[in-house]
């Protein structure tokens, strides 16, 4: 009994664990997105500062 507990914690640990990992991994998707975005946006910005200057 005392096993069977053990191995369906360790199994919800695991679990627990997984989705962890998921909700982390998709978040820094996001983030790498958004930052590539931002990159961007700041880019096309200053190449537009850079033609209107020229």
């Amino acid at each position: 009994m005392w096993n069977e507990n053990r191995a369906q914690t360790a199994m919800e640990a695991l679990l627990v664990v997984g989705i962890v990992i998921v909700i982390a991994t998709i978040a820094g998707l996001i983030m790498k997105g958004l930052f590539t975005q931002v990159q961007t946006d700041v880019q096309n910005q200053a190449n537009t500062v850079v033609n209107q200057t020229n």
